[in-house]
């Protein structure tokens, strides 16, 4: 735990239970993702089928941006939080899941 200015400042947590995924390209489940498309071409996604299971997003938490990349951080209809990673680079767009949490809510 770090101190600044008399603040105490806890590591977060929550971050270090989000694993790394694997991207579909890499040899992982394969993941397919249908976007709605609003003012742009998939704009954020609808629903995901990951690994032969379809999820329904049900919430978007979170969407931020690399140079190549777009992020969304979502919660599926499972109750679980997943962060997708949209590429832009190159001349095929693709899709990777790079974060997983588990719900832990019964």
């Amino acid at each position: 735990m770090a101190k600044a200015a008399g603040i105490h400042l806890e590591p977060q947590k929550h971050l270090e239970e989000m694993p790394v995924g694997i991207p579909a390209a890499a040899g992982g489940a394969k993941l397919r993702v249908e976007c709605y498309a609003g003012y742009k071409a998939d704009q954020r996604p609808r629903l995901f089928i990951l690994g032969g299971q379809r999820f329904e997003v049900r919430e978007l938490l979170d969407t931020w941006y690399g140079p190549d990349d777009e992020y969304f951080r979502i919660i599926a209809d499972d109750g679980n939080i997943y962060v997708l990673r949209h590429r832009h680079a190159g001349i095929e767009d693709s899709w990777s899941l790079e974060a997983y949490r588990r719900s832990i809510q019964k």
